[in-house]
C-alpha cells in the first residue's frame, strides 16, 4: 500500500515537471507570435512612411513649383525683365529653399522609415529566441518528470519500499519497520 503511494506521489511530481514545461513552453510560443506580429506590424509602419514621404515631397516640390511660377507672373507684370538680375537670383533662392525643404521631408521619411526596420529587426530575432526558448522549455519539462521518477525510485529503493532498503538500524523492507526505526529516539543520531 505504502509502495502504491509513494508511486503515485513519483507520478504526480513528473507530472507537474512536465506540465511546468509545457505550460514554459506555451507561455514562450505566445511570446514568439507577438513578436512576430510587432515585426509585420514595424514593416507596415515603415512602408506607410515611406509612401507617405513620397507623397509630401511630390506635393511640397509641386507647391514650391507653383510658388515659384507665381513669382515669375508677379515680376513680368510690374514689367522687370525676368532672364536675368535680381528676378533670377530672387527666383533661385526659392528654389533654392524648396528644394532644402524637400530634402529635409526625405531626410525625416528616411530616419522613421529605419527605426521601423530595425525595429522589425529586433521584434524577428526576439521571435527566434522566444521560439528556441520555447523548446528548451519543453526540454526542460521532459528531463524535469525524468530526474523526479529516478530520485523518487532512488528515495523508495532506500527506504525499502521495492526490496532495497538500508542495513542496521533502519533494516527491513516495509514502511512500517522504517516508521518504528524512525520513531526511535536515537535513530537521528545514527544518519
Amino acid at each position: 500500500m505504502w509502495s502504491l503511494l509513494f508511486g503515485a506521489g513519483i507520478g504526480l511530481q513528473a507530472y507537474s515537471s512536465y506540465q511546468q514545461g509545457q505550460a514554459q513552453a506555451e507561455q514562450y510560443a505566445y511570446a514568439q507570435q507577438e513578436a512576430l506580429y510587432k515585426a509585420r506590424v514595424a514593416e507596415a509602419d515603415a512602408k506607410a512612411v515611406q509612401a507617405r514621404t513620397t507623397f509630401e515631397q511630390q506635393r511640397q516640390i509641386q507647391e514650391g513649383a507653383a510658388a515659384v511660377d507665381t513669382m515669375r507672373v508677379s515680376q513680368a507684370t510690374s514689367g522687370a525683365r525676368t532672364d536675368v538680375g535680381t528676378p533670377v537670383l530672387v527666383r533661385a533662392q526659392q528654389w533654392a529653399e524648396v528644394e532644402l525643404e524637400n530634402f529635409l521631408i526625405g531626410l525625416e521619411g528616411r530616419t522613421q522609415k529605419s527605426k521601423f526596420k530595425q525595429e522589425a529587426a529586433f521584434q524577428r530575432i526576439q521571435g527566434r529566441l522566444y521560439g528556441k526558448a520555447a523548446k528548451r522549455s519543453v526540454l526542460t519539462g521532459y528531463l524535469g518528470a525524468a530526474a523526479n521518477i529516478f530520485q523518487g525510485m532512488g528515495m523508495g529503493y532506500g527506504l525499502g519500499l521495492w526490496g532495497g532498503g538500508k542495513q542496521g538500524k533502519i533494516g527491513g523492507t516495509t514502511w512500517g519497520r522504517v516508521k518504528e526505526s524512525m520513531a526511535r529516539p536515537d535513530y537521528y543520531e545514527t544518519i
